[in-house]
């Protein structure tokens, strides 16, 4: 499956004078594109690759954090015994408890918003977007109003 991300990402950026990139998990393949990295891995690296993955290692480990977050607040996501794959929906359960964590960072700010401080936006706030704010996600079960 080809999202096209990196063109999108570089179409959005046409004619800045700085251009950024999303740096993606290594275990993604072909992601040393212009606009999409992952960690440098070649068996001579510049300085520059040095730094990128130094400074990028570290932000990084932001992104483990909350994966770490729903583990700790809904521990069943990390039972191998109980979440079976084709036989439960799996990525519904698990997108699910991240929604959970989201509305409970609102409610107390994470490590990731303590680490860049950054508050994040009051429950109120985040819930009045709606499902204005992810029109791409289509819900599993349509709530009738």
């Amino acid at each position: 499956m080809n999202s096209n991300l990196n063109e999108i990402i570089a179409a959005a950026q046409v004619g800045m004078r700085f251009q950024y990139c999303i740096y993606g998990d290594s275990a993604y393949a072909n992601l040393d594109q212009s606009h999409l990295r992952a960690r440098h891995n070649y068996e001579v690296l510049t300085d520059r690759g040095k730094v990128e993955n130094r400074v990028m290692s570290s932000l990084r480990e932001t992104i483990e954090w909350d994966y770490g977050d729903v583990a700790r607040y809904f521990p069943f996501v990390k039972v191998k015994q109980v979440l079976k794959m084709r036989k439960m929906p799996v990525a519904d359960i698990y997108l699910t408890a991240m929604i959970m964590r989201n509305a409970l960072n609102t409610l107390k700010p994470n490590n990731t918003a303590i680490y860049f401080s950054c508050r994040p936006p009051t429950l109120e706030q985040w819930t009045a977007l709606g499902p204005d704010a992810r029109p791409h996600i289509v819900p599993v079960i349509a709530i009738p109003p």
